[in-house]
């Protein structure tokens, strides 16, 4: 329903823009179409079209922004840090041998073996 509105109001803004094309019949398009002369007017319907998020052109414009956007900055990376609970891991415990111990127990038994919890 938004996007058949954002289309009604694209195609309003191009016939007002191009004047020119507004007489066209659907016949006249469907002719252009297939004698493949029509690359001036479908790219101009195609810079339209790029407004409305989820079409082709929409995505086409998205690519070359973010092609763009490499070109300028540079290649994107990313750069993850993970830290355990030490605490609240019941495996590392297990594994530690004082499941069932106190916190205090627990804690004293992660200090004294950084080998296997880092």
């Amino acid at each position: 329903m938004i996007q058949r509105k954002r289309i009604l109001q694209q195609s309003g803004i191009f016939l007002r823009q191009n004047p020119g094309e507004a007489h066209l019949t659907l016949d006249e398009l469907r002719q252009m179409a297939t004698r493949n002369n029509s690359n001036t007017l479908i790219s101009k319907i195609s810079r339209y079209v790029a407004n409305i998020a989820g079409s082709n052109a929409y995505w086409n414009k998205v690519r070359e922004d973010l092609k763009a956007i490499i070109t300028t900055v540079g290649t994107p990376t990313i750069f993850f840090t993970f830290s355990s609970a030490d605490m609240h891991w019941p495996d590392l415990h297990v594994l530690l041998g004082n499941e069932n111990s106190t916190g205090d127990k627990r804690r004293q038994a992660v200090i004294n073996n950084p080998h296997i919890v880092d």
